[in-house]
């Protein structure tokens, strides 16, 4: 007995001075240890879970089932539940009900799960029968629990592995028995759903041979088997399980820890075992360890894992002393440990070696409680990887947040804390980074932008607006930053946060197309509505823009290059083309007024100015094709005379053009325009509306032939005579002119007189216009008595009437005008004369007898009868006398 007291007393001053140890090192590395001895036997601790703000202890309180609450903050005990026999090994909360599995014998009835309220009343209780619970979990609405049930092998009962599916009031939906006959023992340690596939894995052990092996079991969710994995080579159990994000699942045993894929195909392995949780890219792993050995040792409570390369990154162990037999070493059974955001729960058996009660030596161990801190860092960094120091960087879980500021390398750590969503602000307060971290050591990179990715068919100006901007102080606020786009860089006035989700409204003011800048009529238009974060894939503007096809073409429909094409908006022409342009402009709801398409053409209008088209175009769609078409007419105006012929005389198109005989222009269809034409001192003006693609305008001048003769009495033109029109021109005998329609004068002298006519001459009439002077032919035979010509014995003739003439000889025919004439001859000495009247165009004789003139011409000389008479009487008086004279003298001789 002596013995017994003293090596208790001793035993019991270790003890004391483990936790005087234990404390000193528990503020670096532990928040705090819970020692339970509710009994002084053989008390264990196994599963722990979440239960409002209590850390939920379950196990074994000597031979009875034990649970208890505990205050997460301190490790006090707030609340024990323990009646019965049997054990808890691990738990869970659902709602305001508290779930334990395990195997309790209450009253001769056995019962594997229980049903907590808040207060620890039981409110459901559940059996299944020859089974023992070691694990439940709830998933997607349903509970799954993992144990052991004896199964009858031919009269041998054996345990076997026993998983089953539980509605949410715990009636049974589904179960799975898997063992083998050849296993003498077997058993599942804990279950857990994979996230990403659905599966339920069970993890365990079979034992064969006297050998316990691990083994994992994969199911769907209606528990129908799909895999069975053994690690061969190794020995022990699987106690643990936990999944990454990415489906890996993570198994943990009493030697080992194995890392699988989702499907259960084998990674890598850590050599150390223990139970396991997974938080974020990290193992928490409480080791199972027995240290019995004489001098101090260091006892292992966690290490930390890291899952990619399953290799440890950090070992927290305390200082253990063990005497002789007396062993101060903390086992970690079957369970489960726990996570809150900030620390781990984990508990485990402690155990304190034998003491001496009653005269007999018995075995104490004790429930140990652990709450280790998760320290997480988060190093915020810019987008050239460069470390931003003072940042403030709050972390967040779903139940808590603390805030550190980073420092010269950028880091800001967290003790207690992994935080699963991470708010950066930075030096002015503004949030610029939030977002989900899953690394324990993460690094973010704040991206805070003075130039963003854009695109856009035009240079433009704008500003956009972070809505709801929340400052480190919890106020928010609206931030506008000016911007400009040039040259495809969107540059803006200050940091842009690209890594918070504010809403972002992106507001453009005016537009730059070619030299002209466009400013919208209602001031600014929203162009695009999202997030910062979607600011950082760019901002694409083209569906701003309307790519405007502008063509000219003319009546016939044939496209005219020759005019030019032009894009005005405000007054300012923003693109010219000929005969057609294309330009990517904004569009006229972006604007808020449409566009003036324009051509100017070569056709000229009734003022002499080009003519033009204007038409107020609006600018929609990703393509508008716009056809301006202006009707113009070719004209050709000509200058002809009466008779309709062209002639080379001035014509023109008043303000337009001009040209000698014909003009020829594009004019405008349907304007009315004015045609000159001048010819012969007249000028004739005519209006016209220009119709059709082609016309053709005459000009008339009224112009006429008009010949004017002069002609005698019988109708001879008598080129000896001079004729005119008068005041238009002159001639002898005849003379031709081209004149104006109208009245004329033609005028012709003859005989010392002027004989006129007027002439009416209409257009293009050929008149010939005849002057008649009334002349008749008048011929004078002067005859003696014989009524023998003697006009070589005329000298003198005269001629009275109309016209009076003179003439020394007759003159044989003459011209006269007609009238009554005398004609007075004198001829031999002789005086006669004879009168006629002449009609026009008459042809008279007159005869003139001068009496006494009748005769005989010797040699040239008339002589006549009166005179012969005389001569011949006196000559046939001398004759008479000669012949007598004569016969008398013959008459001598011969006789």
């Amino acid at each position: 007995m002596l013995l017994g007291t003293t090596m208790w007393r001793t035993k019991l001053l270790l003890v004391l001075a483990f936790l005087l140890l234990l404390s000193a090192v528990a503020s670096a590395q532990i928040k705090w240890a819970k020692h339970i001895n509710p009994t002084s036997g053989i008390d264990k601790g196994y599963g722990t879970c979440l239960f409002g703000n209590y850390l939920v202890i379950v196990g074994r309180a000597g031979d009875s089932p034990f649970l208890a609450l505990l205050d997460r903050e301190s490790g006090e005990v707030v609340k024990m539940w323990s009646r019965g026999s049997g054990w808890f090994i691990n738990c869970i909360a659902v709602g305001d009900s508290l779930y334990a599995a395990g195997y309790v014998e209450e009253r001769d009835e056995y019962y594997q799960i229980y049903v907590f309220d808040r207060n620890l009343n039981v409110i459901n209780r559940v059996q299944v029968n020859n089974a023992g619970l070691r694990d439940i979990i709830y998933w997607d609405g349903y509970f799954y629990i993992g144990g052991y049930v004896w199964k009858d092998f031919g009269g041998q009962y054996k345990p076997v592995w026993y998983i089953e599916k539980r509605a949410p009031d715990l009636s049974l939906v589904a179960y799975r028995e898997i063992y083998d006959a050849n296993w003498e023992d077997s058993d599942v340690y804990n279950v857990g759903v994979n996230p990403v596939t659905g599966d339920v894995w069970a993890v365990g052990y079979y034992t064969v041979g006297g050998v316990e092996r691990p083994l994992v079991a994969i199911l769907d969710k209606n528990l129908n088997l799909k895999r069975l994995i053994q690690l061969p080579g190794y020995t022990g159990f699987f106690g643990g399980i936990c999944f990454d994000r990415e489906g890996n699942a993570y198994v943990s045993g009493n030697r080992t820890t194995v890392k699988y894929d989702k499907s259960g195909n084998y990674i890598k392995r850590y050599s150390g075992g223990g139970l396991i949780t997974c938080i974020k890219d990290r193992l928490y792993s409480f080791a199972h360890v027995n240290a019995t050995v004489i001098v101090p040792m260091h006892q292992l409570v966690y290490s930390v894992i890291d899952m990619e390369t399953m290799e440890r990154i950090k070992q927290v162990d305390l200082p253990a002393s063990s005497i002789g037999i007396f062993n101060l070493t903390t086992v970690y059974a079957p369970g489960r440990p726990s996570f809150d955001g900030r620390y781990v729960y984990a508990a485990g058996v402690l155990d304190l070696g034998f003491r001496t009660e009653g005269g007999m030596i018995t075995r104490d161990t004790e429930i140990v409680v652990f709450a280790v801190p998760v320290v997480s860092t988060v190093k915020v960094v810019d987008s050239s990887g460069r470390p931003l120091a003072g940042f403030v960087v709050r972390g967040v879980t779903d139940s808590y947040s603390l805030v550190n500021s980073t420092g010269a390398d950028g880091v800001a750590s967290f003790w207690g804390l992994a935080p699963d969503v991470v708010y950066v602000f930075d030096r002015s307060g503004r949030l610029v980074w939030v977002g989900n971290v899953t690394s324990l050591v993460a690094t973010v990179t704040v991206r805070l932008a003075n130039s963003l990715p854009a695109t856009s068919p035009a240079d433009l100006r704008g500003y956009l607006v972070l809505k709801r901007v929340l400052f480190i102080d919890g106020s928010t606020r609206d931030v506008k930053y000016n911007f400009q786009l040039a040259n495809g860089v969107l540059t803006v006035e200050g940091d842009v946060p690209l890594d918070v989700p504010y809403p972002v409204e992106v507001y453009v003011t005016e537009f730059s197309i070619g030299s002209a800048t466009l400013v919208l009529r209602g001031g600014a238009y929203l162009a695009y509505s999202g997030t910062a974060r979607d600011l950082a894939n760019g901002l694409d503007f083209g569906n701003l823009f309307t790519r405007l096809e502008v063509s000219a073409v003319d009546s016939t429909g044939a496209a005219r290059s020759d005019w030019a094409v032009q894009l005005i908006y405000q007054g300012a022409k923003l693109a010219e083309g000929r005969g057609a342009l294309t330009v990517v402009v904004p569009r006229t709801s972006v604007l808020g007024q449409p566009y003036v398409a324009k051509v100017v053409t070569t056709a000229l209008a009734p003022d002499g100015l080009a003519a033009t088209r204007e038409q107020l175009v609006a600018a929609e769609g990703d393509r508008r094709e716009v056809r301006l078409v202006v009707n113009t007419t070719r004209v050709t105006v000509l200058a002809v005379d009466g008779f309709g012929q062209r002639r080379d005389w001035p014509v023109e198109i008043e303000n337009v053009a001009r040209g000698v005989g014909y003009v020829s222009a594009e004019l405008l269809d349907g304007a009315v325009y004015t045609a000159k034409a001048s010819g012969l001192g007249f000028t004739n003006v005519t209006k016209f509306v220009a119709r059709g693609p082609e016309m053709s305008v005459a000009v008339k001048i009224p112009t006429a032939r008009l010949t004017a003769r002069v002609v005698d009495g019988f109708g001879n033109v008598r080129s000896d005579w001079p004729v005119e029109v008068v005041g238009v021109g002159s001639g002898q005998g005849s003379v031709a002119a081209e004149v104006l329609a109208g009245r004329y004068m033609v005028r012709a002298t003859a005989f010392g007189r002027e004989f006129a006519r007027e002439v009416e001459v209409a257009p293009g009439q050929n008149v010939v216009a005849a002057v008649q002077v009334p002349t008749a032919r008048l011929k004078i035979y002067v005859v003696d008595d014989d009524r023998k010509p003697i006009d070589q014995y005329v000298t003198s003739v005269e001629v009275s009437g109309p016209v009076a003439q003179s003439f020394s000889r007759p003159p044989g025919d003459i011209e006269v005008l007609a009238g009554q004439y005398t004609v007075t001859v004198t001829a031999l000495g002789k005086l006669a004369s004879s009168q006629a009247v002449l009609q026009p165009g008459q042809y008279a004789t007159v005869e003139v007898l001068v009496p006494g003139t009748a005769g005989i011409d010797i040699g040239g000389t008339r002589i006549t009868y009166s005179t012969l008479y005389t001569i011949l009487g006196v000559a046939v008086a001398v004759a008479v006398i000669g012949f007598v004279v004569v016969r008398l003298r013959s008459r001598g001789k011969g006789h």
